[in-house]
């Protein structure tokens, strides 16, 4: 076991916390086992979710005029399919986009109707009932934070910008010190051409280029947007994708 975490979780670099995770592991590994045998057979040729939360999500509901916000973290290694949190990303926004354009016209329709009220109150002193209510249901905001040099396990591989990630998800970015290690934040084309819709400034985040490079495999699922965009546009994409991420 001290072996396993000495090669599978370089990071931990404390002797007492290898201690109580290797005791962990080891009383883990001597009791009965269940799910395990099947899991690796089960996901060996991928795995499709009956309910996707992608789907799910942006049919939230809430009693928070601003809407619930969702943080997604992924590991830079993670074997999770981290282009879920951009699906999903992109979805809530153009909901919320169709909300607010909805929200607008319901405002302009009950300013009609106090003009009506206000004009049948005048002649006839008898007032029609306001029957146009607004939604105080917005579509999520979705946020996705991918942690540098970590994979699925990255509260263990690269906890202090795991705690960063929890940190800012509960809205305590501001008060996170100037010199602790912080998540990198991606969005979708459709965010990142936003000026309003991420938590940070636009030079706080990266788009889906970046998103691609970041995560593991990304290269290969880019090469042919590369390949289309011709060797020099590439060259100078991939250094302005370096650029975003250091």
């Amino acid at each position: 076991v001290d072996g396993y975490i000495l090669r599978r979780l370089p990071a931990i670099s404390c002797p007492e916390e290898r201690e109580h995770l290797g005791e962990y592991l080891y009383q883990n590994s001597m009791m009965p086992g269940s799910g395990e045998y099947c899991l690796g057979e089960i996901l060996t040729p991928g795995a499709f979710a009956k309910i996707p939360l992608s789907n799910r999500i942006p049919n939230i509901k809430t009693d928070n005029e601003d809407g619930l916000e969702v943080h997604m973290i992924y590991g830079e290694r993670d074997w999770m399919d981290w282009t879920g949190g951009i699906e999903a990303q992109r979805s809530c926004y153009e909901k919320r986009m169709e909300w607010e354009s909805s929200q607008e016209e319901i405002k302009q329709e009950i300013k009609r109707q106090s003009a009506t009220q206000s004009d049948q109150q005048t002649g006839s002193g008898v007032a029609s009932r306001d029957t146009t209510t607004t939604s105080n249901s917005p579509p999520p905001r979705i946020f996705v934070h991918g942690v540098k040099n970590a994979s699925h396990l990255l509260m263990l591989d690269n906890y202090q910008e795991f705690n960063a990630a929890l940190i800012i998800a509960a809205g305590g970015k501001a008060k996170l010190p100037p010199s602790m290690p912080r998540p990198v934040e991606f969005v979708c084309d459709e965010v990142a051409r936003s000026t309003s819709y991420s938590s940070g400034s636009k030079r706080d985040v990266v788009g889906e280029e970046g998103a691609y490079n970041f995560f593991r495999g990304g290269l290969k699922f880019n090469k042919g947007r590369k390949q289309v965009a011709g060797k020099d546009d590439a060259g100078l994409e991939e250094k302005k994708i370096d650029e975003q991420l250091s």
